[in-house]
């Protein structure tokens, strides 16, 4: 199965819009707001599974990073859980988990030329990095709406 990100063009949702949403979203399109959630978007559905539950881990650094991720998760209607009741072996070794998650991953780092090299690094590795939290988040929502397109399609 392919995905399609789709752009809208204005900030306003008239009657038209809405029927064209409609049928992308039954076509199993994404939707992106702007240029920049189409690429972080894509980015993370290139190399990423699809997100098949709403048991989300989000790595910072710092944890203000961490609050803004927060805040973006709830708006965007996927309020973050405990760490410790998603995964408890988790504490165990970061890195080593993440190779075997065999699942999505996504990173967030800001902070300057070391967090900008840091992420280079990660992308380069095939490992969505992004330097803002709104971002990865943004890339996180995508992953998950691809799966539920899935799950509808699967379901048909």
């Amino acid at each position: 199965m392919s995905f399609f990100v789709g752009l809208g063009n204005k900030a306003d949702v008239d009657f038209s819009e809405f029927m064209a949403y409609a049928g992308k979203k039954e076509a199993g399109a994404i939707r992106a707001r702007t240029w920049e959630d189409f690429l972080d978007s894509a980015l993370a559905l290139g190399h990423m599974p699809p997100l098949r539950s709403e048991n989300i881990v989000m790595v910072t650094n710092g944890g203000g990073s961490g609050l803004l991720a927060s805040d973006e998760f709830e708006r965007r209607g996927i309020p973050l859980r405990e760490l410790k009741d998603i995964s408890p072996e988790l504490s165990s070794g970061i890195k080593a988990y993440y190779k075997s998650l065999n699942k999505a991953v996504v990173s967030e780092f800001q902070g300057g030329a070391e967090c900008d090299d840091a992420i280079k690094k990660l992308r380069d590795a095939g490992i969505p990095a992004y330097p803002t939290p709104e971002r990865a988040v943004t890339a996180l929502v995508a992953l998950r709406e691809y799966a539920k397109i899935k799950e509808e399609f699967r379901a048909k």
